[in-house]
């Protein structure tokens, strides 16, 4: 599936930026001390009105390895920007970045190392060391937040990926890097998706395993205007949270779900696609339907709804005993 190759493979970064300079800086400069240099940034900015742009050309001034970068003329959001971002790159491997945090020295080689040792993986998650917004460690990692213990990291690697993508979050961007080949899953990337959310579960579904590197090779930084984080809250903040959010959640997963058998049905004459993988995607959509009308409903009335996704077990299969409570009470 994977073209197996002994020549050193050429390592692109993808960054898109929007309004990054507080923290810009820091990440441009963790590339350059990284012990395996990239051989190309491309970065994409999406219509900036800070001096984001003025920071990436003057570091492209003086990087030790080719710097491109384009401006769009439009807004694409994050999404469809890290997108059109992966299509620019020429790299044989192709690590995603967010602006804001900053990379160990050794991600680099261990990625490149990976994937020289593993030729048949399409892809590779590292775990992250979560951050403040001065860079001091929180005493957890991305994974441990993730809960991404080590019953559902042998799930992983036992060929099981898409079980543990359709159960559990563990896909973000800045831990993941990808063969060039995966690029033909996109774009374009629906606006409100996310490349790691896109690219990935893609992946699994069309069998290119991936590989998991199980150590920290980025600083995660949490700060407030961040989309998305690993942030700690007390139990009573973050139940409240989880059951004003409840029906959000539910309804970007559904879009998630259904933008990506949308795309696997137009494109389902272009590559062999594993059929059970497909027949989870759409029997966990069917449970997300399911709960969305669990919501709309009066709480009593909820019951024999819930009990109904109990006896399929769907429940556990795509969440856990927690989602029973939240859809209940919420």
């Amino acid at each position: 599936m994977v073209n197996i190759s002994t020549k050193k493979p050429i390592i692109s970064i993808a960054l898109a930026t929007y309004n990054g300079k507080r923290y810009l800086h820091d990440q441009l400069m963790s590339y350059t001390l990284q012990t395996r240099l990239p051989d190309q940034l491309i970065v994409c900015d999406d219509c900036s009105t800070d001096n984001t742009v003025k920071i990436l050309e003057s570091f492209a001034a003086s990087a030790p390895f080719s710097v491109n970068i384009y401006m769009n003329k439009a807004k694409l959001g994050t999404g469809a920007n890290f997108g059109q971002t992966l299509t620019l790159c020429d790299g044989d491997i192709i690590a995603f970045s967010d602006q804001d945090d900053v990379w160990l020295s050794n991600k680099l080689e261990r990625i490149e190392q990976t994937f020289i040792d593993q030729p048949h993986i399409g892809y590779v998650i590292s775990d992250a060391i979560v951050v403040d917004d001065t860079l001091t460690p929180f005493d957890y990692t991305l994974w441990n937040y993730r809960k991404f213990t080590k019953y559902w990291q042998n799930q992983f690697e036992k060929g099981n990926e898409l079980d543990v993508f359709l159960r559990l979050t563990i896909t973000t961007g800045m831990v993941t890097a990808i063969r060039a080949r995966l690029r033909h899953f996109g774009p374009p990337i629906p606006n409100s998706i996310n490349h790691d959310a896109w690219y990935i579960p893609l992946a699994a579904i069309y069998n290119y395993h991936g590989a998991l590197i199980k150590e920290p090779l980025v600083k995660y930084r949490q700060h407030a205007k961040q989309q998305y984080g690993a942030a700690r809250m007390t139990f009573k903040k973050r139940t409240r949270r989880v059951f004003k959010n409840n029906t959000f959640a539910i309804m970007h997963d559904i879009q998630l779900l259904e933008s990506l058998i949308e795309y696997i049905e137009r494109n389902r004459s272009d590559v062999q696609l594993v059929d059970s993988a497909f027949f989870k995607l759409k029997d966990k959509l069917i449970h997300l339907y399911a709960r969305k009308e669990i919501n709309n409903r009066i709480v009593w009335s909820r019951i024999p709804n819930i009990y109904y996704e109990m006896k399929l077990r769907r429940y556990f299969k795509y969440g856990s005993w927690k989602n029973i409570i939240v859809d209940f009470l919420s």
